[in-house]
């Protein structure tokens, strides 16, 4: 009576093993979204993009007014060429060719300037897109968040992450590594 007991018991145990391991996961909520247009049409990105311009406006009108300065002192350079003593031809010369360097540096200056004010502006956007995509996420329920524009992963509900699983997977690997003694240095293997 026993055995049979324990034989029915441990059968039930395996049917239920069995069961729970081969029972089917529950599909993953997938939801796209396009971050983009989100940031080309939201308020935030607007204003972004509107603000930018200006300043970029305000750049390129003073770059053209010293542009326009350096290709008066060109032509004024040219008109009285004739006029000059070979040295002071070029030395007029050489500090035309300092002022255009000089305007070439300051263009590439602005340019940067530029782009790094639009890269700490839109990255400020972003983060705000970011926040209202896990809001909407957690909202509907999504377990994945998808960009379709580019298709990466903007949003995954924590439970989904393996990250720290696989710090330790690694950190056991290592550990092997260190006790099979495969040339690593004593300060690693304190640690």
């Amino acid at each position: 009576m026993k055995k049979s007991l324990l034989v029915a018991s441990s059968a039930a145990l395996c049917a239920a093993t069995v069961t729970v391991a081969d029972a089917p996961r529950k599909p993953l909520d997938i939801q796209v979204i396009n971050t983009v247009e989100i940031m080309q049409r939201s308020k935030e990105g607007q204003l972004v993009v509107k603000e930018f311009e200006q300043e970029r406006q305000v750049v390129a009108k003073g770059l053209e007014a010293d542009q326009q300065k350096l290709m008066q002192d060109v032509k004024a350079f040219e008109s009285k060429k004739a006029t000059l003593t070979e040295a002071a031809a070029r030395k007029e010369r050489n500090t035309l060719e300092d002022q255009d360097h000089a305007f070439k540096r300051k263009v590439a200056d602005a340019e940067e300037t530029l782009r790094n004010k639009m890269q700490e502006r839109t990255e400020k956007v972003a983060q705000s897109v970011e926040k209202s995509i896990k809001e909407i996420a957690e909202e509907v329920g999504a377990d994945i968040m998808l960009d379709e524009m580019t298709g990466r992963v903007v949003y995954a509900k924590e439970s989904l992450k393996q990250t720290q699983k696989a710090i330790a997977r690694m950190d056991d690997s290592y550990a092997k590594v260190l006790a099979q003694g495969k040339g690593v240095s004593t300060a690693a293997k304190t640690t």
